[in-house]
């Protein structure tokens, strides 16, 4: 949670283009330690990743324009919901 809150304070407003890279770098910096990298490094190189379709499905989260998020109704929306206001 730190993390993100760190990242939300200092670049979520930034109107520069981030590539994941540069995402997780800043993330780990914020912990002083190579964790969402390691993290992304495990789970991306997998052939097994996991199928999360259903999952958004769930939370009623669908893809927008430019890497945007359309939300809506939906039996897990409370939780979406409760996950963005962190």
């Amino acid at each position: 949670m730190r993390a993100l809150t760190a990242f939300a304070a200092c670049c979520a407003t930034s109107e520069a283009d981030w590539s994941a890279a540069s995402e997780l770098a800043s993330l780990d910096r914020t912990l002083g330690a190579r964790r969402f990298q390691n993290l992304a490094d495990v789970w991306l190189a997998r052939a097994d990743f996991p199928e999360l379709a259903t999952t958004f499905r769930a939370l009623g989260v669908s893809p927008g324009a430019h890497g945007s998020a359309i939300f809506r109704a939906a039996p897990e929306a409370s939780l979406r919901d409760a996950i963005i206001a962190s």
